[in-house]
């Protein structure tokens, strides 16, 4: 048995753990751990300067494919909502380690392409960078999966 509070920004997370053993013998043990909280927002935004760059990376592509599914217009939607006149966009393509390099630098610039026309931008604000910049391990497939996707950042005036 065992409860987690949730701490505020600015209290520490209090943690008590019971063990109880096969001869009901049971010991408890408490603990008052410092944290920083970090969230979503937080984590996606970076100020550089005067900018506030928003970071997405929620497209994920099947093998081989740069298609923008109904799935990926909601996550479009949202996100052309955070758009605000006057921002950049950046659309980086990617992909897995799988292939050419050539092949998947030319794989993950369609990628950025479709996103970019379904948010909209000019192909300008595009780059791949195919798989010589991985996200996360490719050498799980999970890795790889995740590495199928675009970048999208918006970068705005304070």
């Amino acid at each position: 048995q065992h409860s987690f509070t949730i701490p505020s920004p600015t209290e520490p997370a209090e943690l008590l753990v019971v063990a109880t053993d096969v001869e009901h013998n049971t010991a408890k043990a408490s603990a008052s751990i410092p944290v920083s909280t970090l969230t979503i927002h937080r984590k996606k935004t970076e100020h550089r300067g005067n900018l506030e760059v928003e970071r997405y990376s929620l497209i994920l592509f099947g093998f081989n494919d740069a298609t923008v599914t109904k799935q990926h217009q909601e996550i479009l939607q949202i996100i052309r909502n955070k758009i605000r006149k006057g921002a950049s966009v950046r659309v980086i393509g990617m992909t897995d380690v799988v292939g050419s390099k050539e092949h998947n630098t030319l794989l993950a610039q369609r990628r950025a392409e479709e996103v970019a026309k379904a948010l909209g931008i000019s192909e300008s604000e595009i780059e791949a960078t195919g798989s010589q910049a991985p996200q996360f391990s490719n050498n799980l497939p999970e890795g790889r999966a995740y590495n199928r996707t675009v970048i999208i950042e918006i970068s705005d005036k304070q």
